[in-house]
């Protein structure tokens, strides 16, 4: 069990520098399946109760806030995470997405409609 949480914690430093502010990509969109669109709002009191500075919520593991945990659910035989850190597209849509709690706060106001199988919402939604 403990490998499993280091592997899972090294996950979490690996994605360390996506929560980084990003000033180029500001004013782009998460583009985000709409199974994993519609779980993050069904279950935004959780993530809103989250009391990080930054809740890191991986969409394959929706409703777990714990990172941790999180990292463990999704992770493969080989004992690896699948995590691709990849730009998200209509041909891959995000897996990991973060909020800061304001912007939770924000997103729970935003009104976004599914284009089929993905929705796109603002990676800033009080912008």
């Amino acid at each position: 069990m403990k490998c499993i949480r280091w592997v899972c914690v090294c996950g979490a430093f690996a994605l360390a520098p996506s929560l980084a502010p990003l000033p180029a990509f500001a004013d782009e969109d998460w583009v985000l399946r709409t199974e994993h669109f519609e779980c993050l709002i069904q279950n935004l009191e959780v993530y809103r109760a989250n009391a990080e500075p930054v809740t890191i919520i991986v969409l394959g593991a929706c409703p777990e806030v714990d990172i941790t945990e999180a990292l463990a659910m999704i992770v493969q035989n080989s004992g690896i995470a699948q995590v691709d850190m990849v730009e998200d597209s209509a041909a891959r849509p995000a897996e990991i997405i973060s909020f800061t709690p304001p912007q939770l706060e924000c997103l729970a106001q935003l009104e976004a409609a599914p284009d089929g199988d993905l929705v796109r919402i603002p990676r800033d939604p009080c912008r």
